[in-house]
């Protein structure tokens, strides 16, 4: 029998993907297919509470009327001053998530579950880590490799590739388009054999086409 598989669909707010996931998802079910779809980004809990803490005490006199831009090099600034803090802060996130992806697809893929996620490592690393840090693309390159080492690496990786203007006004929850632009970068350069990139401005049809074929290549 086929081990079972993990699928994930990547990139930045506005580009698709998770429209892309839902539909892979259904049609796997109309085949057949053992398949759970699941929301594969870190989502905090403990961390929450130090975030909001953090949020309250250093930044609380710095938020009001202030530009995304401004509100991240304040977080930056602030890390990189309170290094013990962001030391701990980093370890939580990287221990909740480790935590949550057992639940959610470690074990579900032991139990002969194929896996569909929207969003996955790379957004974690990219949204939750990189950004606050100021990680450039070799370091979060780094940091995917080690996460690597303890959590499963996906048999395909569908990076949705779109312009940030397009994706920017898709959504109206977007602080700024500098918000996608500096993610993009880092999306763009991300290493990996599993990466397929897909063009985000191509009709719906059309990518679900196009990932179809790559997860019958994989024998899904």
């Amino acid at each position: 029998m086929m081990e079972s598989v993990i699928i994930s669909f990547v990139g930045i707010d506005g580009s698709g993907k998770s429209t892309l996931a839902e539909k892979t998802y259904e049609n796997l079910l109309k085949k057949n297919k053992k398949v759970k779809l699941v929301y594969g980004r870190f989502v905090p809990f403990l961390s929450k509470i130090t975030m909001k803490m953090g949020r309250k005490i250093f930044l609380a006199k710095k938020l009001e009327n202030e530009t995304y831009e401004n509100y991240l090099d304040n977080k930056k600034e602030i890390l990189k001053k309170k290094s013990m803090l962001a030391k701990i802060y980093i370890n939580l996130i990287i221990f909740e998530y480790i935590f949550e992806i057992f639940f959610k697809i470690i074990l579900p893929k032991k139990m002969g579950q194929n896996i569909i996620t929207d969003r996955y490592v790379y957004d974690t690393i990219i949204n939750d880590i990189a950004i606050d840090m100021g990680l450039n693309v070799n370091e979060v390159n780094m940091l995917l490799k080690k996460f690597w080492k303890i959590l499963p690496r996906p048999d395909i990786a569908f990076f949705i590739d779109i312009p940030a203007e397009i994706a920017f006004k898709r959504k109206n929850d977007i602080p700024s388009i500098n918000f996608l632009t500096i993610r993009k970068n880092l999306y763009d350069n991300i290493e990996g054999d599993e990466k397929i990139k897909l063009d985000g401005t191509l009709e719906l049809e059309e990518l679900e086409k196009i990932v179809n074929l790559s997860i019958e290549k994989i024998g899904l």
